[in-house]
């Protein structure tokens, strides 16, 4: 099992609306992934974008288009890089390829099962709070568990997970999501055989909620690694 040390920032957003998908992806790829990587204190960088098929997204639209992962190896490096002018040069181009009304972020620790090789997908299933009293934290065991529980149940490659601890979820309160489970795969077709791992699982660890959001994303490591 890899359990990396320090911290991951994931960024959930929406596209402008009046860029097409191919326009978006373009530019996150290119000048914001240039900026990004001026960034003080990164350790790793990966931006996972949605997979479409004859123009539509492989599963229903989740409701957001960017899924971007940051490590840091402290909560004050990120606080730090956050601080510095390159991050303010970063957030005033969102503008250019971001919809600004709706966003959210989670920052807890990563967790990693399974083949240290990059897959070609993801299925990301993001866990919304278990009804309106539910605490934003989980316990980061029940995660580990849970995550070890999918590699097995779905037969991928691997499973990696991350997961807003107590500690981090008082520093930085998650908005939507207190975990976020991604299940890596390298043939579409097998798609509904790990979704339907998935749903063996995740359920029966977390309960079942209407809030959950699922998208099929291909991962671009810009900087770092897979693990």
């Amino acid at each position: 099992m890899s359990n990396r040390d320090g911290i991951t920032r994931v960024f959930i957003a929406r596209r402008r609306p009046d860029l097409s998908v191919e326009e978006f992806q373009r530019h996150w790829r290119g000048r914001h992934a240039e900026i990004t990587l001026t960034f003080p204190d990164i350790s790793r960088y990966v931006q996972n974008h949605a997979v479409q098929r004859e123009g539509r997204p492989v599963v229903t639209y989740p409701g957001f288009d960017v899924f971007s992962e940051l490590d840091f190896e402290s909560a004050d490096a990120m606080d730090a890089s956050w601080s510095s002018p390159e991050y303010v040069k970063g957030l005033e181009d969102e503008n250019n390829f971001m919809d600004p009304r709706w966003s959210t972020v989670l920052v807890g620790v990563r967790h990693r099962v399974g083949a240290a090789a990059r897959p070609s997908f993801r299925l990301v299933w993001l866990c919304a709070p278990r009804g309106d009293d539910a605490p934003m934290a989980l316990d980061e065991t029940s995660v580990t568990k849970t995550t070890e529980q999918l590699l097995a149940a779905t037969g991928a490659p691997s499973v990696a997970s991350v997961v807003a601890t107590p500690e981090l979820a008082e520093r930085y309160p998650p908005r939507h999501f207190p975990a976020i489970f991604w299940i890596g795969f390298d043939d579409l077709g097998a798609l509904g055989h790990v979704m339907r791992g998935v749903l063996d699982v995740v359920p029966a660890q977390f309960g079942n909620d209407d809030g959950d959001a699922t998208s099929v994303v291909a991962p671009n490591v810009v900087i770092g690694s897979e693990v």
